[in-house]
This record gives C-alpha cells, structure tokens and sequence, in this order.
C-alpha cells in the first residue's frame, strides 16, 4: 500500500509540477470541493463530521490553504463520490497573483 501510494503522489506529482517549475511562477492548488460538497448538499461541518475532521479544515482544503494528506483527501473523494484527481489541481501562476 505505501509504494502504491508513493506511486499515485509520484505522478501526481510530475504530471502537474514536471521536472522543474518555470522562473517566475508558482504552484497554487485549485480545488472544486466546494462544488461537489454543495451539489450533495453538505454542509462544510457534515463532510468534516464524514471525514472524521475539524470543520475547520475542510474551510482550508475549499480555499486551497491546507496540504492535505493523502488519506484524508482519498475520503473526501470518496464521500463526494469522484476522484482525487477530480478534486485537486495544481496550475502555474506568475508570483504576486
């Protein structure tokens, strides 16, 4: 199970970051949690009750502010019924956006 996963965030990795970022960009994480939580009609404090967290985090995971581990974002797709992959993109933005 950890190689799989070590595999899934390898690729992960590479098909959103590559090799190396480009000068004067960053990655930020873009998220449509919120999209899928509202189209289930749950609340932020039912998917965090669902999920076994603190409210409080699924506020950062729909804001894009929390690293999330693997597991946790795993039952939040999950719970949602989609994907990790659907959930959670990294897109290139110049610095200072």
């Amino acid at each position: 199970m950890a190689y799989q996963c070590a595999s899934f965030f390898r690729i992960l990795f590479f098909r959103n970051f590559g090799v190396f970022g480009r000068l004067g960009m960053q990655r930020v994480l873009k998220t449509k949690l919120k999209e899928f939580r509202t189209k289930l009609g749950l609340t932020q404090e039912e998917l965090a009750r669902r999920a076994g967290v603190r409210r409080e985090t699924i506020i950062h995971l729909e804001k894009g502010q929390h690293n999330s581990s693997l597991r946790l974002a795993w039952e939040v797709a999950r719970i949602l019924g989609t994907t990790v992959d659907e959930l959670f993109t990294f897109v290139e933005e110049a610095e200072g956006e």
